[in-house]
C-alpha cells in the first residue's frame, strides 16, 4: 500500500477482521522506501484480527530521515505472517530514522520513531532471513531513534524456518537495533511466548532484542513464561548458535544498556554447539546490565560434544565478550543450567568474563539455589570452569559485594576448576575479589566418572583455581561439601590451586589473601583414590604468596588411607622464584583430617617446600 502519509493520523474506529489466508495477501503500509509511512497511526484500543501476509507485517516501512512515525493503542490478533526476506516482523518489518539523536534521557528537539501500547496476542511468524521480529525487524540508519513502550507480546511464536546458513537477529520487540540514536525500549512484556529454530544454528536470539550494536537502553522489561528452542540437531561443530539470551542475544556496544527487568521461568534449549548463553543476555560486549532478577528458569545445552567444548552459559549472562562490561545489583535464584557436552564455564550469574573484557566489574549481585548438571559422561576428558557465581574469568576485572546461597553442582565426568564462586581466575593481570560470600556449596561428582588412570584437579568452596595473583580480600566461605569419586588434587575451603598447569600451559603467580574466612569444608573422597594437596584455605599455593588475617575452623576430610598434602591453611606450600612467602595472623580450629604419610601433613601448612618464608602469630585449637 503506498500513499504519501506524511502529517496524516489513520483513526481505527472499530475492530477489523482480515479473515486469515482466505482475506488475501495483506501487501503492507509504506511497501514503497520512498512512500514509507511517516503518518500516526492511532489504534485507539482496537484489535486487527487474522492478518495474513506473505510478503510482508503491517507495516512495511515506516518513518524517514525527515519525518517519524507513531503507531499506537492497538492490538493484532491471531496475525500469521509469513517472508523469506531480511528485515521482517507482525507490526513493522522496518524503521527508518529521523535525523536528530534523541539523548540518552530520551528527549530531543524532535520525537522518534513511536511505537506506543501495541499488543500482539496468538500469533505466529515464519520468516528466513536476517534481523527479524514481532514488534518490529530491523531498525538500521546511523541516526534512527525508536522508542517502543508499553507493548506486550503474548502467546505467540517466532519462528525461524531457514534450512542453512547461520541467521541473525532475532526479537520479539525488535530483531536487530544499529541505530547511533538512543533508542529505548521500555516497560514491555514478554508472556508464554516461543522462539524455535529447527533446520540451522543462529546468532543473537533474545526475547525481547535480538542484536543491538547502536545506544538502545532497554528498560523495566518483564519476561515471562518463555522458552527458546534451538532443536536443529548436528554432529558438526561448524555449526554453532551463539548469543542467545532472555532478554537479549547480543548487547554488542558500550554504550548499550539493560536496566530494571524481570526473567521468570523462561528456558533456553539447544540441540547444536552453542556458546554464550544466558537468562537475561547471552553475550555482552561492553555496556551495563542492572537491578535484573532471574527467577526459575533453565539452560540445557543436549549436543554431546567430546572433543570440542561448547559453553559459556550463565544465570544472567552468558559472557562478557570483547569489551569491559558491567553487572550491578542483579540476582538469579533457582536457576538449572544443564550440558550434556564438555562445557567451558558456567555460572550461576556469568557464565565467562572473557580475556579482551579488560576491567569489567561485577557488584551487589546474588546466585540463590543454582544447579548446575554436568551430564556428559566420560572419564577420559574433563569439563572444565563452573562456579556458582562465576564459571571463569579471563581478563582483570572488579568483583565485589556479590553473595552465592546453595550452589550446587553435579558433575558425571572428570572436571577442572570448580568452585563454590568461581571456577577459575586468570589473565595477565591481577583482578580483585572483594566482600564476597559463599553460604553453602555442595560439588559432587558421580561414580561413572571414577578412573585411575585420570584425575580431578582445581576443587574448592570459593574458586577452583587461580593462576593471574588476584587480590582475595573479605571473602568468606561458610559450608562446603566436595565429594570427588576419583583421584583428586588441589582441594581446599577457598582456592584449590595458584598454579594451572594441567590446562595446557605452565603457569603460576602468588595470591594475596587477606580478612578471609572458611566455617565448615568437608572433603568426602569415594572410591578411596588418592586425594592429594588439601588445605583447609588453599590446596596448593605458589610462592611468594600473602596470607593474612585469615581462619579455618571446621575441616573434615574422610579417611581413605590415601590422603597427602594436607595442611589447617595450605597442603602444599610449592618452591617457585625464591619470592618471600608471608603467612601470619591466621588460626585453624577444629581439624579432622588424617594423611597416609604424617610427614606429609601439618597443622597449618601440609608441606613447605618453598626457600623463603615468614610465619607469625599461627595457632591451631582443638586439632
Amino acid at each position: 500500500m503506498n500513499y504519501d502519509f506524511t502529517g496524516i493520523t489513520i483513526h481505527m474506529l472499530s475492530d477489523i477482521d482480515w479473515g486469515g489466508e482466505a482475506g488475501g495477501d495483506w501487501m503492507g503500509i509504506g511497501s514503497d522506501e520512498n512512500l514509507s509511512f511517516t503518518g500516526t497511526f492511532d489504534g485507539h484500543g482496537y484489535a486487527i484480527r487474522n492478518l495474513y501476509s506473505e510478503t510482508s507485517g503491517l507495516f512495511y516501512i515506516a518513518g524517514s530521515t525527515e519525518n517519524p512515525v507513531t503507531i499506537k493503542n492497538l492490538t493484532l490478533e491471531n496475525a500469521n505472517i509469513n517472508s523469506s526476506e531480511d528485515n521482517m516482523a507482525i507490526v513493522v518489518s522496518t524503521i527508518l530514522g529521523n535525523p536528530q539523536r534523541v539523548d540518552a534521557g530520551g528527549s530531543a528537539s524532535n520525537n522518534p520513531n513511536q511505537i506506543l501500547n501495541v499488543n500482539v496476542v496468538d500469533s505466529e511468524a515464519n520468516f528466513s532471513g536476517n534481523n527479524c521480529g514481532i514488534i518490529i525487524g530491523g531498525n538500521f540508519q546511523e541516526d534512527d531513534a525508536a522508542k517502543v513502550t508499553g507493548c506486550t507480546v503474548s502467546g505467540t511464536t517466532l519462528n525461524c524456518t531457514a534450512t542453512s546458513g547461520t541467521p541473525q537477529g532475532y526479537g520479539m520487540v525488535i530483531g536487530y537495533d544499529g541505530s547511533q540514536g538512543y533508542s529505548r525500549f521500555l516497560d514491555n512484556t514478554i508472556e508464554n511466548s516461543t522462539f524455535t529454530a529447527t533446520n540451522c544454528a543462529m546468532t543473537s536470539v533474545g526475547m525481547v532484542a535480538g542484536k543491538i550494536t547502536g545506544r538502545a537502553h532497554i528498560e523495566g522489561v518483564t519476561v515471562e513464561g518463555c522458552d527458546i528452542e534451538l532443536t536443529y540437531a548436528t554432529t558438526s561443530t561448524a555449526q554453532k548458535s551463539s548469543d542467545i539470551g532472555g532478554v537479549a542475544g547480543t548487547l554488542n556496544s558500550s554504550a548499550s544498556y539493560l536496566v530494571g527487568g524481570t526473567v521468570t521461568n523462561t528456558t533456553i534449549t539447544a540441540n547444536n554447539y552453542a556458546t554464550n548463553m544466558g537468562l537475561a543476555v547471552g553475550r555482552l560486549n561492553g555496556g551495563l546490565v542492572q537491578n535484573v532478577d532471574v527467577t526459575g528458569g533453565s539452560i540445557t545445552a543436549t549436543y554431546n560434544a567430546t572433543a570440542d567444548q561448547a559453553g559459556r552459559y550463565g544465570g544472567v549472562v552468558g559472557s562478557f565478550g570483547n569489551v569491559a562490561a558491567k553487572l550491578y545489583n542483579c540476582t538469579s535464584t533457582g536457576v538449572t543450567i544443564t550440558s550434556a557436552s564438555r562445557v567451558n564455564s558456567i555460572g550461576g550469574l556469568i557464565g565467562g568474563i572473557e580475556s579482551k573484557a579488560v576491567n569489567s566489574l561485577v557488584n551487589g549481585c546474588t546466585s540463590t539455589n543454582f544447579t548446575a548438571n554436568m551430564t556428559y559422561s566420560s572419564n577420559k576428558a574433563h569439563a572444565f570452569h563452573m562456579g556458582g557465581a562465576i564459571g571463569r574469568v579471563m581478563a582483570k576485572s572488579h568483583i565485589t559485594n556479590t553473595t552465592v546461597n546453595n550452589a550446587a553442582i553435579n558433575t558425571n565426568c572428570l572436571v577442572m576448576c570448580v568452585g563454590g564462586f568461581v571456577g577459575f581466575v586468570s589473565g595477565d593481570y591481577a583482578s580483585v575479589i572483594s566482600d564476597c560470600t559463599v553460604n553453602v556449596a555442595n560439588i559432587i561428582q558421580a561414580s561413572s566418572a571414577s578412573t585411575d588412570a585420570k584425575k580431578n584437579f582445581h576443587m574448592a568452596g570459593f574458586a577452583g583455581c587461580i593462576d593471574s595473583g588476584a587480590k582475595l580480600t573479605g571473602c568468606s566461605v561458610s559450608t562446603v561439601r566436595i565429594q570427588p569419586q576419583g583421584r583428586t588434587m588441589y582441594y581446599a575451603g577457598l582456592v584449590g590451586s595458584t598454579e594451572s598447569k594441567e590446562l595446557g600451559k605452565v603457569k603460576s603467580a602468588p595470591i594475596t589473601v587477606k580478612s578471609c574466612s572458611v566455617s565448615s569444608v568437608n572433603m568426602d573422597p569415594k572410591n578411596n583414590r588418592n586425594c592429594n594437596e588439601f588445605g583447609g584455605l588453599i590446596g596448593r599455593l605458589t610462592e611468594g604468596s600473602t596470607i593474612e588475617d585469615c581462619y579455618v575452623s571446621t575441616i573434615t576430610a574422610a579417611d581413605n588411607g590415601n590422603n597427602e598434602y594436607i595442611g589447617g591453611l595450605v597442603g602444599w606450600l610449592v618452591a617457585g622464584s625464591g619470592a618471600k612467602t608471608t603467612i601470619k595472623n591466621c588460626y585453624v580450629e577444629n581439624m579432622n583430617a588424617k594423611a597416609k604419610n604424617t610427614n606429609l601433613a601439618g597443622n597449618i601448612v601440609g608441606v613447605n617446600s618453598a626457600t623463603n618464608g615468614s610465619f607469625s602469630k599461627l595457632y591451631n585449637y582443638n586439632v
